[in-house]
């Protein structure tokens, strides 16, 4: 059993360490990409709310994403958009190439791309697209552990939302800002910057948007060992999320304070709900494998160690 815990522990230390950087990579995709794309007063047949033959164009470019023939294809978006006079897909069609130069590593491109797009967005009714390719680019400095040069890029992102008091960059601000602090391993800092993005969110009616945020401090308790408190907010996150697939990295979470709080009937209820989820096939990569590891710890509590070897061996 000691041999076991200690290869589980240390699978689930590194992995830890990989789910914080996808956690704060692509549930801060995922979410500003809700955000950024679905504040408009005109509304068509496709999440993004743009002309539908423009939105299908997009889609192509972004399966060559990474090609640079994307840069090409931006453009072409943007004359067609032009020709539309439709200015939502016309800054789309800008921040496609940040997104290309982001996913190629070029920070020399996306800075030079990052000014045009937001000198194109102040001028347009869309002026939370000043900060997409910004997001961007803090999230590289992050990736990188550039932290000095992160941290001072989000405050210049603060000021400038701000200044235009544009709802979507000033939570943002705050939410980014607590990224970086729980990437620094500095979880109170974390708290504090989070809370500044729920009392933002809550004073303008979209607490529906907090699911990110709400799951993000339940994970600075559960590093600090307030167990209580980051079942709360786990908790919080799950009721908030808008889907199913969104709240598998919750429930795993949930587990997981469970399992820390020996709490082990609650803990076999959220055990169940992922174990449906997974037989439909919506746990894949390391969301799989932390599932692996989380069972196992749990059967490891219950002292079921022919069960924990299992899922420690199911670990890829």
């Amino acid at each position: 059993a000691y041999f076991l815990d200690y290869k589980i522990n240390t699978i689930f230390a590194q992995e830890i360490k990989v789910i914080m950087g996808k956690v704060i990579d692509l549930f801060k995709i995922m979410f500003m990409g809700i955000l950024l794309f679905c504040q408009t007063a005109k509304s068509q047949n496709n999440p993004y709310k743009i002309d539908d033959q423009l939105y299908v164009y997009y889609q192509q470019c972004n399966r060559f994403i990474k090609d640079p023939k994307v840069t090409l294809m931006a453009d072409t978006l943007f004359r067609m958009a032009v020709q539309k006079k439709d200015v939502k897909a016309q800054c789309l069609a800008k921040n496609l190439k940040s997104d290309h130069y982001y996913y190629t590593d070029n920070i020399d491109s996306l800075l030079t791309e990052k000014e045009k797009v937001a000198d194109f967005a102040r001028n347009t009714p869309f002026k939370q697209y000043i900060f997409g390719a910004w997001n961007r680019i803090i999230t590289y400095y992050l990736r990188k552990r550039e932290y000095e040069t992160a941290f001072q890029e989000l405050k210049k992102y603060q000021d400038e939302a701000l200044l235009l008091n544009e709802p979507y960059g000033i939570g943002q601000s705050y939410i980014r800002m607590g990224d970086a602090y729980l990437q620094r391993r500095m979880p109170g800092l974390a708290i504090k910057e989070y809370m500044r993005a729920v009392n933002y969110y809550q004073s303008t009616g979209k607490e529906n948007e907090l699911y990110y945020t709400y799951f993000a401090i339940g994970t600075c308790y559960t590093n600090m060992q307030q167990l209580d408190e980051a079942e709360k907010y786990t908790i919080k996150a799950i009721d908030t999320a808008p889907n199913m697939s969104a709240n598998i990295s919750f429930y795993l979470s949930l587990l997981r304070i469970y399992t820390k709080k020996n709490e082990l009937y609650q803990a076999k209820e959220i055990k169940s709900i992922l174990t449906q989820s997974k037989e439909k096939g919506i746990l894949k990569s390391s969301v799989l494998a932390n599932y692996y590891i989380i069972v196992a710890n749990y059967y490891l509590k219950k002292d079921d160690f022919k069960r924990a070897i299992l899922y420690s061996d199911s670990i890829k």
